[in-house]
């Protein structure tokens, strides 16, 4: 993901927020994995608020994701109250999310 590899840590320093990579498959974000990782409220750490998917994917080979994986993580999103940061994805492509 390219927020989190190549934009020499402008995520934690300008926003304040900790990334947490989640390995895809062809780019592709798994609900179960993405929800292996979340961080409910507690106060030993923050909770997950930000989902952030990518297309295409660089670090997949170019990977493109499709309309209807973006849906299931849009669905995925707004399950757990999420919100949803779609780096280089076009509007006309999720304008119905």
């Amino acid at each position: 993901m390219e927020i989190c590899w190549y934009e020499a840590g402008g995520i934690s320093a300008i926003a304040g927020v900790f990334p947490i990579p989640i390995k895809g498959r062809n780019g592709f974000l798994d609900p179960k994995d993405i929800e292996d990782v979340l961080r409910i409220e507690s106060i030993h750490y923050p909770k997950t608020t930000l989902l952030c998917i990518e297309n295409t994917h660089n670090r997949a080979g170019g990977t493109i994701i499709t309309p209807n994986q973006i849906e299931i993580i849009s669905e995925f999103a707004r399950k757990y109250n999420l919100k949803l940061y779609r780096n280089h994805i076009k509007d006309q492509l999720v304008s119905h999310l």
